[in-house]
């Protein structure tokens, strides 16, 4: 279940435990928050899932909340981190460094002329050696 983390926190809270009850994962998307460590810190239950989430818009007008994933992460030993929106070929060994769980490439991709050689590059540089063997399935 995928939360907003622009909804107030009552509501965020109540669908964390509803996804609980139900055995799937409560994901909350902080696109267009500002800070979303305050919002985890505000919440009694924690998600299973943050996602980091830049809108495709906003590239280059502030930088990821990469800085405030150690933070997040002493918040819930289980909190899987993922970011979205702006990674480029030049920031992806940061990105993936920051959060290597999930990583989502979205921004640029639409804008490249030969999006197959965009696509090879940004792979490669992916390359690390494998370190998290957790896995969830998103497509069901």
């Amino acid at each position: 279940m995928v939360i907003s983390g622009l909804a107030p926190v009552s509501t965020i809270e109540k669908a964390i435990k509803e996804a609980k009850k139900t055995g799937i994962y409560a994901v909350i998307d902080m696109l267009n928050v500002d800070k979303p460590l305050a919002v985890l810190k505000a919440l009694t239950v924690k998600p299973d899932v943050v996602e980091l989430h830049r809108a495709i818009d906003y590239e280059g007008k502030a930088e990821h909340a990469w800085g405030d994933i150690p933070a997040m992460k002493k918040l819930s030993e289980r909190l899987l981190v993922a970011v979205a929106g702006g990674i480029r070929v030049d920031t992806v060994k940061e990105a993936s460094s920051q959060a290597p769980i999930s990583l989502s490439w979205d921004a640029p991709l639409p804008r490249q002329k030969d999006v197959r050689s965009m696509t090879e590059q940004f792979i490669e540089e992916m390359k690390q050696p494998e370190i998290d063997q957790y896995r969830i399935m998103t497509d069901f």
